[in-house]
């Protein structure tokens, strides 16, 4: 048996292929729920739009399970009325 090498155009280059596309990561449904404002030391808070809660929003430190709790537990949000 004999091997076959595949024929190259050496004249031509191949084309490069294109990079992977970055993803963009789905914005969490609580934010629904929820207003970003920054404090007064530059921090990412989240206020409830319903009551007068305020909470830690800071991307890289604190995630959303406080927004996802309280949004079920606020007396006004209309999931909790909901339930």
């Amino acid at each position: 048996m004999s091997e076959v090498e595949p024929a190259v155009d050496e004249g031509k280059e191949a084309p490069k292929p294109l990079p992977p596309r970055k993803k963009c990561r789905v914005k969490a449904y609580c934010w629904n729920h929820f207003t970003k404002y920054l404090d007064d030391n530059n921090l990412t808070r989240a206020k409830c739009n319903y009551c007068d809660a305020h909470f830690a929003a800071e991307p890289k430190r604190n995630g959303t399970a406080s927004l996802n709790s309280h949004m079920y537990d606020c007396p006004y949000s209309p999931l909790y009325i909901a339930l």
